[in-house]
């Protein structure tokens, strides 16, 4: 009478890496049919739900009225840009940028930095801060 062996065959290394398993010191060992599962919530369960508007601008930025007069527009990279008009006296132009533009400005500048490529310093105790930052822009 023989005896049919009825276990699976296991090879040298998997018998290699049952007897080097190291005890888990009290705890229960990790078993690999364990799943973990998020909760995931309807969106029907409430809160507040914002529309998007189909025609709006990148980045779903606000649009708001403006005193702006817009005289035209030109296209550029990324879209059509508007020409707007202006108070602004040009003295001359510097074409190493581009054709940008030098307004005349009647900033009271206390000294000049050649340091820093001859940029203007302005004193901090000013009239009107609406002067200096259109001086910035």
């Amino acid at each position: 009478m023989t005896v049919e062996n009825t276990a699976p065959a296991t090879t040298e290394s998997e018998s290699a890496k049952e007897s080097t398993k190291t005890p888990t010191r009290g705890r229960k060992p990790k078993e690999d049919s364990e799943v973990t599962a998020l909760s995931v919530s309807s969106a029907q369960s409430g809160g507040l739900h914002l529309m998007k508007s189909p025609t709006g601008l990148p980045g779903n930025r606000p649009i708001e009225a403006s005193h702006l007069h817009i005289i035209g527009t030109y296209s550029a990279v990324g879209g059509s840009r508007p020409i707007t008009t202006n108070g602004i006296e040009v003295s001359s132009t510097m074409t190493i940028s581009g054709n940008r533009p030098i307004a005349v400005s009647h900033l009271a500048i206390s000294e000049m930095y050649s340091v820093m490529g001859n940029r203007p310093v302005a004193s901090n105790e000013i009239d009107d801060p609406t002067a200096l930052m259109g001086f910035l822009d």
